[in-house]
């Protein structure tokens, strides 16, 4: 004992154990049989030592871990037991002893229990739960003594029974074998029953006589009863029911023996949920506990108690339903690359990886734990057994908590289903293809030619368990075993019984619906058929209440029985839109590629609303993903799968990925198509054509979600519809309206009626963006094109019929001119006419037409402002265009009447006019059938003997003619009855001004006709003709040899031809007899359209220009070509009271005012009708016959000289009037071109590149406007007007190389100023005019007189028969005129107004113009695609910062220091000159003098200073008309368009009526 004293003192003194721990060591291996080991006392010092703070705690447990290890395998002792025990009465003495002794105690046996030298059970066996709680080895020692209790109790305690199976094997041996002997399932329900209660009796007896437990006894039978549940279910059912365990059973029982059954199946279900027996999926015992419940043997309440999982917990598994949904879509949103973490090489130093590796290793001896199974849901195997077997009601408990329970496991949808079939079968039948057309069912007497079965074998029945069965094979045939499972079921007769019984089912279903395709597909089909039937019936209720109104001739009261039939038709499909919603579109989405359900859905949708429709779509894409959480995978898989798709569709593999596109669209086609949408939206232009073939493979439903997503993208507010411009659509917005444009063209079938809604709708608020897709819809779908992009060619052929048009478009301008599509054509028809959008349009558009210059916003440039109008002006005719010719039937309805238009809708008279047309057109047409008819009829009845070809000569020539044959009758009534009460409309919507030169049956005459009437393209007609024979006779010459099906194409085609040919030419002969009528009608009106109108000449001029001629010129290239023939009419019928001089010399001397006023696209239209006029007076001053002939015959008077006398104007007259012209619009144009302002400038050159075939044509004019616009091209700062500056002047630069431009002498003669009247010589220094004017002034007035055209300008006094007085000389001298011309060839000079001329040097050979050679070429010297760039810079628009255009132009004066070129000395060289110089001096009698030139100029700077004082009187283009009393002064300034009564209106922000009553007022540039 002393050694083992000093060895811990020197252990203490060194801290060094090492000879300690040899010390023990010998001491624990000496084998000793003492009751106590000689170790012990080492261990209890070592102990001590600790406890006393001699020794650290942690080097003794190190040191006794040492010596455990040093212990040998002949060691009588065991240390550990000692150490545990020595420990234990430490931890009895300590705690007398004081709480810092405890303290010390428990670290020392933590340090212990580390080194994991001592086992824990024996730990746990001997020291005190107390402590063992403080050491850690237990959490809590409350609980640890209970579970101890509880262990000892039932070790210790619990008595055994005697009788149980172990003990008494005889008695439940012989029970088992009675249960399973002879109970087999009889086929006779009675038999069974008989079997059941002999078995009862016999089990009873075995419970005497061995005395056996009951409750062991139903064990051992519901154990039975689960092994033979296919076989016996009906045997054990029987037999329980008798038995004392069914409640029903005991009358007079305690509640314990009630609910005995239901306690031992919940002891059986206990037993299943622990650990060892969680991977048993017991289906025959939840099928036993169904049927028993059924039964009503057990209850399922007493059963619930007893089932996992608890209701909290079912609660959370559908929330990690949907958590496990969200990852997964997540999934396919991210980059697998970049979700994965990083390499395990790739880690840097010190990372977790590393710190892993370094960790220590743990104990090899520590038991690494098992995985434990969940708790398996036992309430679900509960319910699925009670649908299985079809017990609904009991279900139906389990699911009214756990209503999403189908989400989680989904087999429970599919029972659902099941049941589902049973209850609507009824309700099927009545709308199943095979008990609706039981022919088509196949003949289940035909044999298979390959028979599945063999020969001399049987089918055999198999019964299963599981009532999902799987297929039959040659030899089996599988059913589940409980066959009356579908008795109990409810079955609908009605829709009702569906909404009562079988919505409720369905909403429980939810989306899993789409498991069963089948069931879908039943649903649909009642939805669809009921929603037809209904609808039928209720189209005949109405059609027959139609009838009757119109039999009885009275609105009769509404049907109590049709109000009825609508409000369950409305009923019903509410029913159905709900079902929609909820389950079959999240169907859809959850079927890959299934056509044939996606049809049975469509057939339901499509007799709704597309209101309706469209609100499921973006439910469908909205709501359905937080419904049901299956959506999010479906929709991110989609989604990921058309990007890639969309990556991939190309013009050469359309084909291949638009299939895939379809496959994908089938599905979920809103997020496919959103991802097409949106990279058309990224501006590709090159994806429309192959997206639009892609779509080839859509469904019908497809086309329909199609046209919502269009729409959906079309209406998005996110990004701007415009350019930075603010006129020009986005690029993204022309994508999209060029896709939609070709979309609905090749699919008609698409929904259309929405897109055109969205349209009317923008248009209500003022949003005019979307009309780009209108445009490509009337432009792609009916075939409408702008005509300001035809050529001359094809704008005399749209003057012809439907097929002369269609023929001189297909392959239209550079073949952008698609063929109308009839059936694309037809469907645009349909949309229009729906709730009757066609109106809406038009009254819309016009209006917006009229806001793009009235309107409140303010518009930075006239650019834009000109460009806005032109956009709505264009789609104004595309729209009405379409509709004169597509809706004829349906137009007079759906237009308002021009009252509507004007006064309430507030549309401008000319607007109003050109929408009314095609009515109007009707109105006539209807007429001439009836009068026609009335003819042959009157003419049959008096005259039978007549031959029917005189009839139908008599009633061709009198046409629109009263039916009485009396002359004075057709004189009295030259107007058609149809028009008189739009005439009398017009009285209204017109200022009363207007009527003074105007009468409203020639304002209503003039716009009611079109160019169809007055001009027959003859030369297209035969041209068309010709060129369809020669493709025939093409065909014929092609020796060829083709095969049959070539050939037979061949003979088609060729059978086309000769039919189109045939067509044009009926049509042709049909429009010359029209042509006929027409000019029968005009010859008979125009007699009576100016008659009883003041005899100013020039007022009728100018309210005929400003009413009819200009607005209408200016609306459209075939409007401009109708309003020139129109004026040929006019002039060729010798209209009374009319001057068609005075009209050309308004139209050409004030073509300035047209240029300030006009748009770019009203520029170029007038710009066409001025080619027209020009060229017409080119021909007719180009030859002096035709001239007489055409101009100046006897029967005619619009040329007169004056009005009160029939001296009609001659050729030298008016070829001198033409020069005058020329100079005239060569001021206007230069004054316009160096005016600096943007509108002028671009309208100038847009109207002089149109009448560049005709103007101009003196090389002095060409000349100086080359000049003109050279200098323009050189300075001009603006790209857009630069480019257009240079482009004119390759015309003209073209035409002056061609030798196109003549000399002023070859275009006009010069004579000295005579008087016309009495023949007398005038004065030297007075030129008269070559129209002579019948004033009687004096002679000082005829000195100051100067030569000038027609009065266009000037002013009449009324009742004053003197065509030509003015009111004083000043006014006279600042009229606009050229007092001297320079010839260009030499320095001499030439009196426009007579004279001589003096050293002229004459051309070898006088000629006419070559106009003909002229307007040949004259396609190839324009340019017209030339579109310009925006200009962001903002010009002055005030007339009062510019010079004004319409002041006396400054006289064209040519330098008298100008040298002759090259090409005049050679033609002075000529030998011919002498010839000419001779003939040209003796056309002029009195030469004029060099004195008598300087003379002129002098009188001409006098003039110049009178017009200098006429300007500095500032006139407003816009300024509003004295009253008629007050003389207005010349020079041409009468305005375009008078405003009307007293107010004016500004150009924007403000709105002025025209008339007090409201009517619209008619101003400058398209207002209203």
């Amino acid at each position: 004992m002393i050694t083992m004293e000093a060895h811990f003192d020197r252990w203490k003194k060194t801290e060094m154990d090492e000879e300690l721990l040899t010390y023990a060591t010998t001491l624990l291996n000496t084998p000793s049989n003492d009751l106590h080991h000689p170790v012990v006392p080492v261990l209890q010092r070592a102990l001590i030592a600790a406890l006393e703070g001699d020794i650290a705690a942690s080097e003794v447990a190190t040191f006794l871990a040492e010596l455990a290890q040093r212990q040998e395998g002949a060691c009588t002792t065991d240390m550990a037991s000692n150490i545990v025990d020595l420990i234990w009465i430490m931890d009895i003495e300590s705690e007398a002893i004081g709480q810092q002794r405890q303290d010390k105690l428990r670290e020392l046996t933590a340090a212990i229990i580390e080194k994991n030298i001592i086992p824990v059970d024996i730990m746990k066996e001997r020291w005190e739960i107390a402590f063992l709680e403080q050491v850690g080895l237990i959490p809590n020692s409350k609980w640890f003594t209970i579970r101890v209790v509880r262990i000892n109790t039932s070790q210790l305690y619990k008595q055994q029974k005697y009788n149980l199976l172990r003990e008494e094997s005889e008695g439940y041996s012989k029970l088992i074998t009675e249960l399973a002997s002879g109970t087999a399932d009889e086929d006779d329900d009675k038999a069974t029953e008989e079997k059941a209660s002999t078995a009862l009796t016999h089990v009873q007896s075995l419970i005497g006589c061995f005395d056996l437990d009951p409750n062991r006894v139903l064990d051992i039978v519901l154990d039975v009863f689960a092994a033979n549940i296919v076989t016996h279910y009906r045997f054990f059912i029987h037999f329980l029911g008798m038995s004392q365990w069914n409640p029903k059973a005991q009358e007079n029982g305690t509640a314990g023996r009630v609910k005995t059954c239901a306690q031992i199946l919940g002891f059986k279900f206990q037993i299943l949920q622990k650990q060892e027996h969680r991977h048993k999926n017991p289906v025959e015992l939840y099928m036993v506990a169904a049927l028993l419940i059924k039964s009503s043997i057990v209850m399922l309440e007493d059963l619930y108690a007893h089932l996992s999982l608890p209701d909290e917990a079912m609660e959370a598994e559908y929330k990690k339903f949907v958590a496990d949904m969200k990852d997964k879509a997540m999934s396919f949103k991210g980059n697998a690359l970049a979700m994965a973490g990083a390499l395990v090489d790739d880690a840097p130093a010190g990372s977790a990886v590393t710190a892993t590796k370094e960790a220590p290793k743990t104990d090899a001896s520590a038991v690494e734990p098992v995985l434990e199974l969940p708790l398996p849901n036992q309430k679900v195997g509960i319910t699925n057994a009670l649908l299985a077997i079809g017990d609904v009601e009991n279900a139906l408990l389990v699911l009214a908590n756990f209503p999403k329970l189908t989400a989680s496991y989904p087999e429970m949808a599919d029972l659902i289903c099941r049941i589902i079939h049973v209850m609507i079968q009824g309700v099927y039948d009545q709308f199943s293809p095979s008990k609706r057309h039981p022919e088509l069912v196949q003949d289940k007497s035909i044999t298979s030619r390959y028979p599945t079965v063999p020969k001399g074998r049987d089918i055999t029945t198999v019964r299963i368990l599981s009532p999902q069965l799987p297929l039959s094979t040659s030899t089996h045939r599988y059913e589940f075993f409980y066959t009356n499972w579908a008795d109990g079921l409810l079955r609908c007769n009605s829709i009702e019984d569906i909404v009562e019984f079988v919505h409720p089912l369905l909403t429980v279903v939810g989306v899993r619906i789409h498991r069963d395709t089948v069931l879908v597909t039943k649903l649909c089909r009642i939805g669809a058929g009921t929603l037809d039937n209904l609808r039928e019936t209720i189209k005949r209720m109405e059609l027959k209440q139609t009838l009757l109104e119109q039999k009885d001739g009275e609105a009769s009261t509404d049907d109590p029985a049709l109000k009825s039939l609508v409000a369950r038709k409305e009923f019903v499909e509410s029913i159905w839109v709900d079902m929609a919603r909820a389950l079959f579109l999240p169907t859809i989405s959850l079927i890959y590629s299934n056509p044939g359900m996606v049809n049975e859905v469509w057939q339901v949708l499509k007799g709704l609303r597309y209101e309706t429709r469209f609100g499921l779509y973006g439910e469908w894409k909205t709501e359905s993903s937080k419904l049901y959480p299956e959506m999010l995978v479906a929709t991110a898989e989609t989604e990921k799968e058309a990007k890639n798709v969309m990556r991939r569709i190309n013009k050469e593999d359309v084909k291949q990925y638009g299939r895939k596109f379809a496959k994908l669209a089938h599905s979920n086609p809103l997020i496919v198509f959103a991802a097409a949408m949106k990279q058309l939206e990224g501006g590709y232009d090159n994806m429309v054509q192959p997206l639009v073939d892609a779509c080839k493979y859509l469904t019908d439903f497809g086309y329909d979600v199609l046209g919502y997503a269009l729409l959906e993208s079309i209406s998005k507010n996110t990004r701007s519809k415009v350019q930075e411009d603010g006129v020009l659509p986005a690029k993204w917005m022309n994508t999209l309206a060029s896709f939609c444009g070709n979309l609905y063209r090749k699919y008609p079938s698409a929904e259309l009626d929405g897109i055109l809604q969205y349209i009317v709708n923008q248009l209500r608020m003022q949003i005019p963006h979307d009309l780009v897709v209108l445009r490509e819809l009337l432009s792609k779908m009916g075939g409408v094109e702008d005509p300001s992009n035809l050529n001359d060619t094809q704008l005399q052929a749209m003057a012809g019929g439907d097929l002369l048009r269609n023929e001189a478009l297909f392959g239209g301008v550079a073949g952008t001119v698609m063929k109308k599509n009839v059936k694309s054509c037809y469907r645009l028809q349909e949309a229009m006419l729906h709730d009757n959008i066609a109106s809406h349009l038009l009254v819309l558009i016009a209006q917006h037409r009229q806001e793009c210059i009235f309107g409140e916003e303010e518009i930075p440039h006239l650019k834009l402002l000109s460009n806005l109008t032109d956009q709505a002006h264009t789609m104004l005719l595309q729209l009405t265009d379409f509709m004169s010719v597509n809706l004829q039937k349906d137009y007079p309805r759906i237009v308002p009447s021009l009252t509507d238009l004007c006064s309430k809708y507030r549309i401008e008279p000319s607007v109003a006019m050109h929408i009314l047309r095609p009515k109007l057109q009707d109105l006539v047409q209807k007429e001439r059938e009836q009068k026609e008819r009335e003819l042959k009829l009157a003419a049959t009845q008096a005259k039978p003997t007549v031959d029917a070809m005189e009839i139908d000569s008599q009633s061709a020539v009198t046409g629109d003619s009263s039916t009485s044959a009396n002359p004075t009758e057709i004189a009295a009534l030259p107007w058609l009855k149809s028009l008189e009460p739009i005439a009398e409309e017009a009285k209204e919507i017109l200022p009363t001004r207007a009527w003074r030169g105007l009468s409203p049956q020639f304002y209503v005459t003039f716009w009611q006709l079109s160019l169809y009437d007055v001009f027959v393209p003859v030369d297209q007609y035969k041209a068309e003709i010709a060129k369809l024979k020669q493709a025939v006779v093409n065909m014929d010459n092609d020796r060829a040899h083709y095969g049959p099906t070539a050939q037979a194409k061949r003979g088609r085609d060729r059978e086309r031809l000769l039919i189109s040919a045939a067509r044009l030419d009926l049509e042709m002969k049909n429009q010359l007899i029209n042509h006929k009528h027409v000019m029968e009608r005009l010859k008979r009106e125009s007699q009576h359209w100016f008659a009883g109108l003041a005899p100013d000449r020039h007022e009728i001029a100018s309210q005929t220009i400003q009413y009819c001629i200009y607005p209408r010129a200016i609306a459209s290239s075939l409007d401009a070509l109708y309003c020139s023939k129109f004026m040929e009419i006019m002039h060729n019928l010798g209209t009374a009271n009319f001057s068609t001089l005075s009209l050309y010399d308004k139209l050409i001397m004030e073509i300035d005012r047209v240029i300030f006023l006009s748009s770019e696209h009203e520029a170029k239209t007038y710009g066409r009708f001025m080619n027209q006029i020009l060229s017409h007076l080119g021909r007719l001053h180009a030859n002096k016959d035709i001239f007489e002939k055409e101009a100046v015959p006897s029967h005619l008077i619009g040329f007169r000289k004056e009005w009160r006398t029939p001296q009609l104007l001659d050729y030298e007259e008016f070829r001198h009037l033409m020069y005058k012209w020329h100079a005239r619009l060569f001021k206007i144009f230069v004054a316009m071109l160096d005016s600096k302002e943007y509108m002028r400038i671009k309208n100038s050159i847009m109207i002089l590149r149109e009448i560049a075939p005709c103007y101009p044509v003196l090389s002095l004019i060409g000349t100086k406007l080359f000049s003109t616009v050279q200098n323009l091209a050189a300075k001009e700062t603006r790209d857009d007007l630069k480019l257009m500056a240079n482009a004119y002047l390759g015309v003209l630069k073209k035409q002056q190389d061609s030798d196109l431009w003549i000399a002023v002498a070859l275009f006009h003669k010069h004579k000295t100023a005579t008087s016309t009247d009495s023949g007398r010589s005038a004065p030297r220094d007075a030129p008269t005019s070559p129209i002579v004017n019948g004033s009687q002034g004096t002679t000082q007035q005829a000195k100051t007189e100067v030569a000038r055209p027609v009065q266009s300008s000037s002013n009449y006094r009324e009742g004053d028969d003197r065509g030509y007085s003015r009111s004083s000389t000043t006014n006279n001298l600042a009229k606009d005129r050229v007092n001297t011309v320079r010839d260009s060839r030499v320095g001499g000079t030439v009196s426009p107004g007579g004279g001589g001329r003096r050293n002229i040097p004459l051309p070898p050979k006088p000629a006419v113009p070559a106009y003909d050679s002229r307007n040949d070429q004259s396609q190839v010297s324009l340019n017209r695609d030339t579109r310009d760039p925006p200009v962001r810079d903002r010009e002055s628009s005030t007339a009062a910062n510019q010079p004004r255009v319409d002041a006396v132009p400054e006289l064209l004066v040519i330098s008298l220091k100008s040298t002759p070129t090259t090409r005049d000395a050679q033609e002075n060289k000529d030998s011919a000159k002498d010839q000419l110089r001779e003939s040209t001096r003796d056309d002029s009698k009195e030469p004029a003098t060099r004195e008598s030139n300087k003379e002129s100029v002098r009188d001409s700077s006098k003039d110049q200073g009178n017009r200098d004082q006429a300007r500095n009187s500032p006139r407003d283009v816009g300024r509003d008309y004295k009253d008629s009393s007050v003389q207005r002064d010349g020079g041409g300034r009468d305005r375009i368009r008078d405003l009307a009564e007293g107010t004016d209106r500004e150009p924007r922000g403000t709105r002025h009526c025209h008339q007090s009553k409201g009517a619209p007022r008619l101003c400058a540039q398209g207002s209203s």
